[in-house]
């Protein structure tokens, strides 16, 4: 029987403040959980539902915890643990010292001493790239066609495959739910699949990406991951670095993106001018397509050593 910790990540950095939730998973025979502090402190119980179990609780010392997640069976035996450490903040974790990288497009983007991560606020628009939909010769894609540059640009062949039969035309697809649409590119991609298959790329209605600008991005690279925040209304989710844009633009996200974070999602018509935030963590990543399970966990981990939603919160600017 197992069971699990998955937030706060282990050696996580909390201010004192702030309430903490942890959440984790346990096995089906257990029923009910106990979170201890030091071996001594007993500071929640939940129950589980669904392999799935959570508990808030504001800690009021700060300096390392040991944590200890406890879990019980239907006869009250304590049949498995968990265990991480947190380092809890004196007080609220700022946003100092910081420094300005660079600007694209007005957008400032920032870097605070001894971290790797950087942000930035910006405006949010919807890449339809990845998605097998996105664009069709008779424009009924979920994006306009003259956003891929198609047929009248020399830059189509960044967005669209070519057909490899007639490279001066795009490529259609022959069968499946999606048969003569066009196959479009995302920069991350499966290179075990062929060029031709739509699963090779990202696809943005199923994963949250965000577009990282072409000629560097503070050392950030395509598989690495991201948090964005919606400072509208408070929803926050965790990103893939999976396509690349212009090097004089910044604050594009995959439709799924949009859509988790509240944002109108259509490529066309949706996006929002400013009040959101991103926070990017070069060398995160593998370079690889990942699985939506596994860009929550490997973005959550490095958000909350970044300081989480205390350094979210002390970073943001309402606009």
């Amino acid at each position: 029987m197992v069971i699990k910790i998955n937030q706060p990540s282990n050696n996580a950095t909390l201010a004192m403040t702030d309430n903490v939730t942890f959440k984790g998973t346990a096995s089906h025979e257990i029923v009910r959980i106990e979170l201890w502090a030091e071996n001594k402190w007993h500071f929640g119980n939940s129950s589980v539902s669904n392999g799935n179990w959570s508990v808030s609780y504001r800690f009021t010392d700060n300096g390392k915890r040991k944590i200890e997640a406890r879990g019980f069976d239907q006869d009250n035996h304590s049949v498995a643990t968990e265990k991480i450490t947190l380092e809890i903040a004196a007080s609220s974790i700022s946003c100092e010292p910081r420094t300005k990288l660079f600007e694209i497009g007005g957008h400032s983007v920032w870097q605070i001493a001894g971290q790797t991560a950087f942000f930035y606020q910006s405006k949010m628009s919807i890449d339809a790239d990845g998605a097998p939909n996105a664009y069709h010769p008779d424009n009924i894609g979920l994006d306009d066609l003259k956003n891929a540059g198609y047929p009248n640009t020399s830059w189509w062949k960044n967005i669209l495959v070519p057909d490899p039969q007639n490279p001066n035309r795009a490529y259609e697809q022959t069968s499946g739910p999606y048969q003569g649409y066009f196959v479009s590119m995302t920069a991350l991609q499966d290179g075990t699949k062929a060029k031709t298959d739509p699963s090779r790329y990202v696809d943005s209605t199923r994963i949250p990406y965000i577009v990282l600008p072409g000629g560097g991005s503070a050392g950030a690279k395509l598989g690495d991951f991201a948090v964005v925040f919606n400072g509208k209304n408070g929803k926050i989710v965790n990103a893939i670095c999976a396509d690349v844009g212009p090097s004089n633009k910044i604050g594009e996200g995959s439709i799924a993106l949009a859509e988790a974070l509240g944002i109108p999602s259509s490529p066309r018509t949706g996006g929002v001018s400013s009040g959101i935030m991103y926070v990017v963590f070069p060398g995160s990543g593998n370079g690889k397509p990942r699985l939506l399970s596994e860009i929550n966990s490997e973005a959550e981990k490095h958000f909350n050593n970044w300081g989480g939603m205390a350094r979210l919160n002390a970073c943001f600017s309402p606009s």
